[in-house]
């Protein structure tokens, strides 16, 4: 089953100064809240994109995302992909805080292993409910 929340991939923005949050985070979030979504009762599955020029860079950034307790998979190039990826995934209480705080420490990884960080995206309320079901 695909994320229901899509990323805000490829947007290169500055956190906001004073609360250290990515603007386009504090818009996602903000659309989850007003869609009714329980976030803050409601832990999911979220998964962060880093993207690499090479199979060792991710592989090396898959260690790291590891190491700092996520769960991390590394997908090469195709299906029109030309980069190589890295998928680190956690289930959080999503919030401008957790998202925030991964956001930081997935992006000094990404970057100490040549890469960049590119967004994130998370399951819906109904998703989670439908899986559960299944």
């Amino acid at each position: 089953m695909s994320k229901v929340f899509g990323r805000f991939k490829g947007q290169r923005v500055n956190p906001d100064s004073e609360t250290l949050v990515d603007p386009a985070d504090k818009m996602l979030i903000a659309h989850m809240r007003a869609g009714g979504e329980k976030l803050s009762s409601q832990a999911r599955e979220t998964t962060h994109y880093l993207n690499f020029d090479s199979q060792s860079a991710a592989r090396q950034a898959a260690e790291l995302a590891a190491a700092q307790g996520f769960a991390a998979e590394v997908a090469g190039p195709g299906d029109g992909v030309d980069h190589w990826a890295v998928h680190a995934i956690h289930t959080i209480l999503v919030g401008e805080d957790s998202i925030s705080s991964a956001r930081r420490v997935l992006t000094e990884i990404a970057e100490q292993a040549g890469g960049v960080y590119d967004g994130w995206d998370t399951y819906s309320d109904a998703a989670i409910a439908k899986m559960r079901h299944n």
